[in-house]
C-alpha cells in the first residue's frame, strides 16, 4: 500500500525511525534487550526489498487476476517474526542481519501443513501429489525436532 511509506524529513528523523524498527525486530520493542550492545542492526536494504516482496504478494492475492486462490493464499500466511522468535540462530557470526530474517519478519510462511493453496506450487502426476508450502517457524522447528537437526542446519 502506497500509504506505508514513510517520507523523512531529515536524516536524524530517518535514523529515529530506523532505530525503532530495530528495537522492534529485534525483541518485540521491549526494554529489556537481549541483544544489548550488539552492534549488528537491521540492514535497510533487506527490509525494504522484503517489504516490496510481501507488498506484490499481497496485491496479487487481492487482485482479480489470482482469483479464489489468491485469497485462500493470502489467509494462509502468518504474521511476521522478530528476531528473537525467529527460526535463525540468534549468535550467529553474520555482521548484519540475514536477508531471510527481513523476510520473515514480515510473513512467518503459512499456518498449516496441508493447505490447499501451497505457496511454492504444487503437482500431480498418476497417484503422486506434492506441495510445497513456506512453513512457519512453529511447523520448522518441529521438523527440525523430528529430523534430529542441529539449528545451524537449515530447514527454511
Amino acid at each position: 500500500d502506497d500509504n506505508c511509506v514513510f517520507m523523512a524529513s531529515s536524516a536524524f528523523e530517518s535514523w529515529k525511525h530506523w532505530s525503532k524498527a530495530d528495537a522492534i525486530f529485534q525483541c518485540h520493542g521491549r526494554s529489556n534487550n537481549i541483544n544489548n550492545g550488539r552492534k549488528n542492526k537491521i540492514h535497510a536494504y533487506f527490509f525494504l526489498r522484503a517489504a516490496a516482496v510481501w507488498n506484490a504478494i499481497g496485491r496479487w492475492c487481492m487482485s482479480d487476476i489470482s482469483g479464489l486462490f489468491g485469497n485462500v493464499l493470502f489467509n494462509t500466511l502468518a504474521s511476521g517474526v522478530s528476531r528473537r522468535d525467529g527460526r535463525f540462530p540468534l549468535n550467529s557470526d553474520f555482521k548484519t542481519v540475514h536477508a531471510m530474517e527481513a523476510l520473515f519478519a514480515f510473513c512467518d510462511g503459512q499456518n498449516a501443513l496441508t493447505v490447499a493453496a501451497p505457496f511454492f506450487g504444487a503437482y500431480s502426476f498418476y497417484d503422486h501429489q506434492n506441495s510445497t508450502i513456506l512453513l512457519s517457524t512453529d511447523h520448522s522447528s518441529m521438523l527440525r525436532s523430528a529430523l534430529n537437526l542441529r539449528l545451524d542446519e537449515s530447514v527454511i
